[in-house]
């Protein structure tokens, strides 16, 4: 009897657990067929990471976006989260070619991205006799003042001034390295021009060593003797011209010399007229 009663009590207890779990069963099957499909939203965009590159050709740089609330009842999330864009492509300054991450340079230039000029002047002068200037990729040669550049662009050759209007001298240009002289003929000065010759009055000097009178003439002076006296064949001493032994010096009677002139003179009985020559 008791036994009996116990077994009806569980299947009593079944019963009423399958009633109550249907039961849950179908309000939460009510429940979702009621809930609307929600999409999921989502936040702003973050900041742009740096470029993973400064040049060449494959720098990117990226963003994300974060879920602010998910999708419900079904509702769908479309949204990219990740954005990725390519930064810094080429950037070589116009001095090389992208390669990677950073540009082969062309001649002149170096750096990763090409933006450092290289001065050619600082290593051994860019191989310069003379001066060197540095430019942008490049470099120049120059020459100092009296030589011109040679076909190869760093040595330099002498001018040679004189070969032109004779270096602008009015005497003789002598041609020296990277310059020239003038100079002047016997007789003349280098004016302060360095060009001009002026003439060198020898006169002015101690007579010019002539014995009596000295004339200045261009580039040169004769000297020449007083009446009575001829030039020596120094050119500047003068000796007596002895009168009286061309001619009787013109006298009628006699002739006597003297430094630089005669003296003529009668015999006995006879007396000079007024020539200084007759006898009377």
């Amino acid at each position: 009897m008791n036994l009996c009663k116990l077994i009806v009590s569980i299947m009593f207890a079944v019963i009423i657990f399958e009633f109550v779990h249907v039961e849950g069963w179908r309000r939460r099957r009510r429940r979702r067929r009621r809930c609307s499909p929600t999409n999921c939203s989502v936040g702003l965009w973050g900041e742009w990471t740096p470029c993973s590159a400064p040049c060449g050709y494959s720098g990117t740089k990226s963003r994300v976006r974060v879920i602010s609330s998910h999708a419900q009842c079904g509702g769908s999330c479309l949204y990219e989260l990740t954005e990725q864009i390519p930064c810094n492509r080429g950037g070589c300054h116009g001095h090389g070619r992208p390669i990677a991450t950073s540009c082969w340079c062309v001649a002149g230039w170096t750096g990763v991205c090409c933006s450092q000029d290289i001065n050619e002047c600082a290593a051994n002068n860019g191989g310069c006799a003379h001066t060197c200037r540095n430019t942008a990729g490049s470099f120049t040669c120059g020459c100092r003042n009296g030589y011109s550049i040679a076909s190869n662009g760093k040595t330099c050759i002498d001018i040679n001034e004189c070969a032109a209007n004779n270096g602008g001298c009015a005497h003789t240009c002598h041609n020296t390295a990277g310059s020239f002289t003038c100079g002047c003929r016997t007789g003349y000065r280098l004016a302060s021009n360095g060009k001009s010759c002026t003439d060198i009055d020898e006169c002015a000097a101690n007579n010019g060593g002539c014995a009596h009178t000295c004339q200045n003439s261009p580039g040169s002076f004769t000297c020449g003797c007083r009446p009575g006296y001829s030039l020596a064949s120094n050119g500047k001493t003068c000796t007596d011209i002895n009168d009286c032994s061309t001619n009787n010096g013109g006298c009628d009677h006699t002739c006597q010399n003297t430094d630089g002139s005669f003296i003529c003179g009668c015999m006995t009985g006879y007396r000079l007229t007024w020539n200084r020559k007759s006898c009377m």
